[in-house]
């Protein structure tokens, strides 16, 4: 059976890790989103997008450097990274319009939905294009 740890570099520890800078990231969201609107500094969609901004720092680093310890170019992986992340934003809109309007279910169910749905695309998507490069390639850091 195999054990998950974070040293590992199999798919098993890359997966452990990244559920580690997902907590982070996400502890980093609602920190910034919950004080926001606690402060009453903007509204929780404002609040929102701003806490999530703020997060995106630490899970790109986390992600390159702790989850994947991708060694390419920074320029390399940060467009990769970036894009990723509109993707993922269209999905997640994809995710909740077919939950709603296609299923007519309720919102929660598309919560739930991608909350499930953009970590595993993420992951699979950080894990073979993002970071997936590895020295020897010729899109190495030098």
């Amino acid at each position: 059976m195999a054990r998950l740890t974070l040293t590992g570099d199999g798919i098993a520890g890359k997966a452990v890790r990244f559920g580690v800078v997902g907590v982070l990231s996400g502890a980093i969201y609602v920190a910034v989103a919950g004080t926001l609107v606690h402060l009453d500094l903007c509204g929780p969609t404002m609040a929102g997008i701003i806490g999530y901004v703020a997060a995106i720092p630490v899970n790109f680093i986390g992600n390159r450097r702790f989850s994947f310890r991708s060694e390419t170019n920074l320029a390399s992986d940060l467009p990769r990274y970036v894009l990723l992340h509109i993707a993922n934003s269209l999905l997640a809109a994809a995710t909740m319009a077919l939950t709603i309007d296609g299923l007519r279910l309720h919102y929660q169910v598309g919560l739930v939905a991608t909350i499930v749905v953009i970590p595993v695309t993420s992951f699979i998507a950080m894990n073979l294009w993002v970071f997936g490069r590895r020295r020897g390639t010729a899109d190495t850091a030098t």
